[in-house]
């Protein structure tokens, strides 16, 4: 039985971003990348974070909700790790 890895299924010369990439930027980013998600990298180039295609979705979503200040974490986030709401 042949045992994957990491390497064996990333993509390489990853397309990334900074935590000040504007939303329609980080949009154009995935989907000239061709990818689901983009890693954020912080000042010294550290991984601050990944955004997901789902991340983006969500942002959209909520943005003509003006009492949205920021798009609302995943809901069922505790029911997924076993925890009711």
């Amino acid at each position: 039985m042949t045992r994957w890895t990491a390497g064996d299924v990333m993509t390489p010369g990853t397309v990334t971003a900074i935590a000040g990439t504007p939303f329609k930027e980080l949009a154009q980013l995935v989907s000239r990348a061709r990818t689901g998600a983009v890693p954020v990298l912080d000042d010294q180039s550290r991984l601050a974070g990944v955004v997901t295609e789902t991340d983006l979705l969500r942002k959209e979503e909520y943005q003509h909700d003006p009492s949205a200040h920021r798009a609302p974490r995943w809901r069922h986030r505790d029911a997924r790790n076993g925890h009711p709401g």
